[in-house]
């Protein structure tokens, strides 16, 4: 039985990659939430992007991916979230609006599961791991209240997920080290959890029964032994594996009610891990966005707890400053022909296909997963305007 996981986690980062930096370089205006008092219609320009990017992604539903599918899955969860939440300060437009997004969603993935999971054999891992996207109302329940100030204590203190966090706080990390990583963390295993080990978790979540009545009680998860030790034992974690983890444990947690360690020790991970992905976050913003992907992926996540420090203002304007006149999002252009430069060094031997996929992806404006991160990205810009917003709907009584 697996036990005292808070205490092997914080012994493993303190001894393995324990430096004597205790974030002191650290950006002081990102230590606490944007002061900055949302409007109302912030929240209406969200939703006019967010219904774009639907209107595109109604275009292609038979190209819809797994990675779409829980990005609109997200979306809605969160918007129906802040209905709930808000009636009393969102707009008779606003509703139309997110009704309209909501319906989309429910189309396109109407549609996803009736052509391209439903034919798949149990066994496929996308059939499991897409059974989880097929009912919102835990995920709706689940998304957390607004908390600030969680993070510093992770920020300043010598416990390190990685050892670059000096380098990044001082912006001394360059970009180029920053895609190599990332590229490692795909099929790597020097930093926690690859790709195809989140795969096969997130299919692993399915075997937990749902509970029918019960949704308060959280209990332990059904696993096999693989799972719950690459998602707390091994360091490091960097990008994708920061997030990767986070997902996995959260979705557990979320739409299945149950948890690896404990409900205290998987919080205080999931804590320790948004702290991480709020520092890269952060030197991602500092440094003129420059993967797009990764950095939507971490406030998309981490957003879904709660944490008001994801929750700024000019971030999601970023967002929608990157979507053009269809509903498009592409990756920043540098980033891609860097990450073409790297693979063609790294595999010469496929330079050919690496170009090939390269000159596509570049002629492109069209790029997929960061659209589905941003539409759940505009989402949590939503909540936070309509929630922080000063406007209060007087309602007539009578």
């Amino acid at each position: 039985m697996i036990t005292n996981y808070s205490i092997i986690f914080l012994l493993m980062f303190q001894i393995i990659i324990c430096k004597n930096y205790q974030g002191e370089s650290f950006p002081k205006k990102y230590l606490e939430p944007e002061d900055v008092v949302p409007a109302s219609a912030d929240a209406t320009n969200y939703l006019q992007n967010l219904g774009k990017i639907l209107d595109y992604f109604v275009l292609y539903a038979n190209k819809t991916c797994i990675n779409r599918a829980l990005g609109m899955f997200y979306m809605k969860a969160i918007l129906k979230r802040t209905v709930l939440e808000n009636k009393n300060k969102i707009e008779e437009h606003q509703h139309k609006l997110i009704k309209k997004v909501i319906l989309q969603a429910d189309n396109i993935l109407s549609h996803f599961f009736a052509s391209i999971v439903n034919p798949l054999d149990w066994g496929h891992i996308l059939k499991r791991a897409s059974h989880l996207l097929k009912e919102d109302d835990l995920q709706v329940e689940a998304i957390g209240e607004f908390k600030g100030n969680l993070f510093k204590k992770w920020i300043l203190s010598d416990v390190s997920l990685n050892e670059y966090e000096q380098d990044m706080d001082e912006l001394k990390f360059p970009k180029e080290i920053y895609l190599k990583h990332t590229e490692e963390v795909v099929e790597s295993t020097v930093f926690t959890i690859n790709i195809d080990d989140s795969d096969y978790c997130l299919g692993e979540i399915i075997y937990n029964p749902l509970p029918l009545e019960d949704t308060k009680t959280l209990k332990p998860c059904v696993y096999d032994q693989f799972c719950p030790k690459i998602l707390y034992y091994r360091a490091p974690s960097f990008s994708y594996s920061l997030s990767h983890r986070m997902l996995n444990i959260m979705m557990a947690r979320h739409v299945r009610r149950c948890y690896l360690s404990s409900p205290e020790d998987d919080e205080q991970l999931m804590e320790a891990l948004c702290a991480g992905m709020y520092r890269e976050a952060v030197y991602l913003a500092r440094r003129g966005y420059f993967n797009r992907d990764i950095w939507m992926e971490h406030i998309s996540l981490c957003g879904m707890l709660g944490y008001q420090e994801f929750f700024r203002r000019h971030w999601f304007r970023k967002v929608v400053s990157w979507i053009d006149e269809r509903g498009c999002i592409a990756e920043n252009f540098n980033y891609e022909a860097n990450r073409t430069r790297y693979l063609l060094e790294k595999e010469p031997d496929k330079a050919e296909s690496t170009l090939k996929l390269s000159r596509k992806v570049l002629s492109d404006p069209c790029s997929w997963h960061p659209m589905a991160l941003s539409i759940v990205v505009l989402a949590h810009g939503v909540r936070h305007a309509v929630h922080f917003s000063e406007v209060d709907k007087v309602k007539d009584e009578l």
